[in-house]
């Protein structure tokens, strides 16, 4: 206690003879921060997930970034909408207190922003260089002897590498799938869709279709077909096709929800319905992104001679039962 006294008092007798000193002392480490907080998002919504920062738009922000006041930092999502969170000040991030997918509640601190922090110097862009003309050589070409010197044929030039895919398909056969978490909003619109298919009644949408380049081709190719692969060239198959390409093309129509995630598939069985004589029966097509016509066509009527010769057998025991 008596050496903390003494600090004190020759702290404060410093203090009385150099008072310009500590004054200047005082304000090069004060540090002027503003933190954000998580405002209010709606009517009873008490938290929400970080879907994207500097708000919906392909930029992104990260700490160290310089921004402005009410630019945009981040995008808070909610079971009913989207809100912006934006910065109140000019100046340098220096944290953050949740990351992209993250759940935050209202008030909690969500970003600090250093005030004193100066704006990044602009950079001029340069200006270009005009290319200097070659100059002719001054040298002439001697004749050597009587042989005459073959010129040689330019080089083709090398083809370029292609770039590859953002998304690879997978392997043949393969049967893969992907889960993404799903944001507040897109939980809450699934949910209710869910609820409204199981309390209304839904109607089936009918839309015409332009089948005439499917009949020409049928009535110009199906002979040969026929003779290639063992079984008709059918409408079926066009329609089985034509569905597979769409559901490959947007993976979220073939995609399932699993509680909080969305599981996207990247193979596509096909369900056809088939008639046998005592109803209908619904055999499933696997993986037929990878089927051509023909084995659409042939695995489509074997499904249908599966299903009429498994119901023809079932209708013979039950007949034999009742005999006996």
């Amino acid at each position: 206690m008596l050496r903390t006294a003494l600090l004190a008092r020759n702290i404060l007798k410093a203090q009385s003879l150099h008072p310009v000193f500590f004054r200047s002392l005082a304000s090069t480490l004060v540090v002027s921060v503003a933190t954000i907080q998580i405002p209010s998002l709606a009517e009873s919504i008490t938290e929400g997930t970080v879907k994207s920062l500097r708000s919906t738009c392909a930029l992104s922000v990260d700490v160290g970034d310089y921004v402005k006041v009410d630019e945009a930092i981040a995008s808070i999502e909610t079971g009913k909408a989207a809100v912006d969170i934006k910065s109140p000040v000019d100046g340098k991030i220096v944290k953050f207190f949740a990351d992209v997918d993250a759940t935050v509640l209202v008030g909690n601190d969500f970003a600090v922003i250093d005030e004193t922090a100066s704006p990044p110097a602009e950079t001029k862009p340069k200006p270009e260089e005009k290319p200097k003309s070659a100059e002719p050589k001054a040298e002439e070409a001697k004749p050597k002897g009587t042989k005459s010197e073959v010129p040689k044929a330019p080089q083709a030039p090398k083809p370029k590498a292609e770039p590859k895919p953002v998304y690879e398909p997978p392997a043949a056969g393969a049967r893969n799938t992907r889960r993404v978490p799903m944001g507040k909003l897109r939980e809450a619109a699934a949910s209710r869709m869910k609820e409204s298919q199981n309390t209304y009644a839904m109607l089936t949408t009918f839309n015409e279709c332009d089948m005439s380049a499917i009949s020409t081709l049928r009535k110009d190719l199906g002979a040969d077909f026929s003779k290639k692969y063992g079984v008709e060239l059918t409408f079926m198959s066009a329609f089985i096709k034509a569905a597979t390409m769409s559901l490959l093309k947007y993976p979220a129509i073939n995609g399932v929800i699993d509680g909080k995630h969305a599981v996207y598939h990247d193979y596509v069985d096909m369900s056809v319905e088939v008639a046998t004589p005592k109803g209908i029966i619904v055999p499933v097509l696997r993986n037929c992104e990878f089927m051509s016509f023909g084995a659409v066509s042939y695995t489509h009527l074997r499904a249908h001679e599966t299903g009429r010769n498994l119901v023809c057998r079932l209708l013979l025991e039950k007949k034999k039962k009742k005999k006996k």
